[in-house]
Formats: structure tokens, sequence, C-alpha cells
């Protein structure tokens, strides 16, 4: 571990230093932590993990090669679709709909189910804390960032 963080630091790592990096490089919350420590927003972890936001109100079709055939998801409000910045492919859709309650949960799992999306649905919302959640549509897991929603 000393070579990573002598590339990536310029001191002597000491063993406690060493293994703190090894555990947290080992943690499957990394990306989160990373972020947490870093003082990052969402979109700067999505940044640094190579993903960007085109503007907002890009389809959410696009993940399903079908731009112009899917409707928005329920309830969407600040929605945004994150693409891969190296080869700028659709890879997950963010929506931070405000008032989310059961009936809502319903329809956005009612919604997954008809266009065959799935959703991770959190309380990190950074439009207006509190009042908003973040819910995170997609069809691949593997090309989402590894920061919580």
């Amino acid at each position: 571990m000393s070579k990573y963080l002598k590339s990536h630091f310029d001191y002597d790592a000491t063993p406690e230093d060493e293994q703190l990096a090894d555990a947290l490089l080992a943690h499957p919350k990394k990306e989160l932590i990373i972020g947490a420590v870093l003082g990052e927003s969402r979109e700067e972890s999505y940044d640094r993990q190579g993903f960007t936001g085109y503007q907002e109100w890009e389809p959410i079709g696009h993940l399903l090669d079908k731009p112009d055939d899917i409707p928005n998801p329920p309830g969407d409000d600040h929605g945004r679709l994150f693409r891969r910045k190296s080869d700028k492919k659709p890879c997950f859709y963010i929506s931070m709909p405000y008032g989310f309650g059961a009936d809502d949960f319903v329809a956005v799992m009612e919604y997954c189910k008809r266009w065959g999306f799935k959703a991770s649905i959190g309380n990190c919302d950074t439009w207006y804390p509190g009042r908003t959640v973040g819910i995170k549509y997609y069809v691949d897991h593997d090309l989402c960032p590894k920061y919580v929603v």
C-alpha cells in the first residue's frame, strides 16, 4: 500500500496510514466515503468517476435507445441523464421529485416494471435537502457510479 500512498501523496506513509488506506480501498462503499471526506456533491463524485450530466430534461429513453418513446418517470423533477465521459454512452438518469410518499414509490416501481428500468431511491438529495429525494434509474448496474443516490 505504501506504493499507492507514495504515488498519490508527497510523504512517507506510516503503518497506520497504510492500514487505513487498505481498509478504505477494500470497503464496498469507498466512493461514498471518499466523496464525503472530500466534501463532494453528487455531481462532483460522478464527474470524478467518469460521468457527466448533459442538459436537464434530456429524455430518459436514451437509456434504452428510445429517446422519444418513453415518458419521463412519475413525478420527475430536476431530471438529468448522465453519460460516460469516455464514449458518451447513456448510463443512468437522476430525478429529484418533491414530496415523495408511498403512492409515489408504487408509481416508480410500476414505471420501472413497464419500461424495464431498475431504480435506486435514496434520501441524499442535492436540489432541496429535506424536500426532495434522489432516484437513480438505470438498466445496467455496471454502468452506474459507485456512489449511492
